[in-house]
């Protein structure tokens, strides 16, 4: 899963792949247009995703895109996604050689859609740009330390790791400014259950972690007043001031 547009270690992924004889399918829904060495996420395995969610680059209310170029595996998501049946159908006298579901995509959807396409490269352009503010805004705030990423990545939001969270949330909110926490690890759900022991640091990091606002309606103006609040906020602090800066 390539988090927030940045790529996993994919070439340990491959080597694992390699060695033990498994295929890779990527979770790129947080990745449209970010690229690794050249290539866009979701093009190294065998299949990747995208998605067309309400947050996300492109959205047609739900849904997403699997992207592939083994042309096996294009027939079966076919056959999955439209009631068992390799080729779009009649509705009526159709053969369904395998077990298949109702997942198809609406014309209306589609449309939406591709209306934005004309916008992708501005969004993700804006995305960037409100990355590198709230970078330079916050570089000399100890108590925050924004997650870096490569030359060639498209952002998808704009995350960090902060000292007193929910003490910044609550006071971002009284200005009229909402962040994001970041989701509870897996290993605390009751599908997956686990110690924390066994996970170390995302029980000690994700209570700290946040998204600052990051809407393609943003300025960088608007990402500076999120900026001036935060520092305020710790310069309030007793215990936390701004210092060094963190990379």
């Amino acid at each position: 899963m390539h988090i927030s547009g940045r790529a996993v270690d994919l070439k340990a992924v491959q080597e694992i792949a390699e060695a033990h004889g498994l295929i890779i399918l990527e979770d790129a829904s947080q990745a449209l247009l970010s690229r690794h060495k050249g290539r866009c996420l979701g093009t190294f395995g065998a299949a990747g995703c995208v998605s067309f969610s309400p947050n996300k680059t492109i959205s047609t209310g739900q849904g997403g895109a699997v992207l592939t170029n083994d042309d096996t595996l294009h027939v079966r998501l076919r056959e999955l996604k439209d009631q068992g049946r390799p080729v779009r159908g009649t509705a009526s006298a159709d053969v369904h050689p395998s077990v298949g579901f109702n997942f198809k995509f609406t014309n209306l959807q589609a449309a939406v859609g591709l209306a934005q396409l004309a916008r992708l490269v501005q969004r993700v352009d804006v995305i960037r740009q409100l990355q590198m503010t709230y970078r330079d805004g916050l570089a000399d705030v100890s108590a925050v330390r924004l997650f870096a990423f490569e030359s060639e990545e498209a952002p998808q939001w704009v995350d960090a790791i902060v000292e007193n969270r929910e003490e910044l949330i609550t006071y971002l909110a009284e200005h009229d400014i909402h962040c994001r926490r970041y989701w509870h690890p897996i290993h605390t759900q009751a599908p997956f259950r686990q110690p924390d022991e066994r996970f170390p640091n995302s029980s000690r990091l994700i209570p700290q972690a946040l998204w600052f606002p990051s809407a393609f309606g943003l300025s960088v103006d608007d990402a500076d007043e999120v900026c001036r609040h935060v520092r305020d906020f710790y310069a309030r602090q007793p215990a936390i001031r701004a210092g060094a800066t963190r990379t």
